[in-house]
């Protein structure tokens, strides 16, 4: 399954402003000056909304195939986001970090257990677990 983001934009009210492609592109609400922008450049978030007051949330997401079996692929997707975001020298003091992955219980499970952890804290590192509907859980 993939996430359908530009029918999600446009049910939540935003316009495609600028395409790269099928996906990628830029994307805004009438009379709002915040853009979202939707790219795929390496280790510098997937998705980067500039905020009214200058902050800048990066987010990085994941997609995969939630297994019902033994081998959990929530621990890997989750793991590999949370290295992306710390190893990129774009940040500054006025950016938000954050994890989008699909929901689960599993990664529900792990969202919460490592959004206590110090270095996640003090990173800032927020969770957005996507479910199929496209509501949004944020831990």
């Amino acid at each position: 399954m993939h996430f359908d983001i530009e029918k999600f934009f446009v049910d939540a009210g935003l316009t495609r402003i600028s395409t790269e492609d099928s996906w990628r592109g830029t994307y805004s609400i009438a009379g709002y000056a915040p853009r979202i922008v939707i790219h795929s450049y390496p280790g510098v978030g997937d998705v980067v909304i500039r905020r009214p007051d200058n902050q800048v949330l990066y987010v990085e997401s994941k997609k995969g195939n939630l297994s019902k079996g033994k081998v959990s692929t929530e621990y890997g997707l989750m793991r590999e986001a949370i290295g992306q975001l710390m190893t990129c020298e774009r940040y500054s003091n006025f950016t938000e970090l954050a994890v989008a992955v699909p929901h689960s219980d599993k990664s529900k499970e792990l969202a919460t257990r490592w959004s206590r952890l110090p270095q996640i804290k003090n990173s800032g590192i927020r969770f957005l677990l996507v479910n199929e509907a496209g509501n949004v859980l944020k831990i």
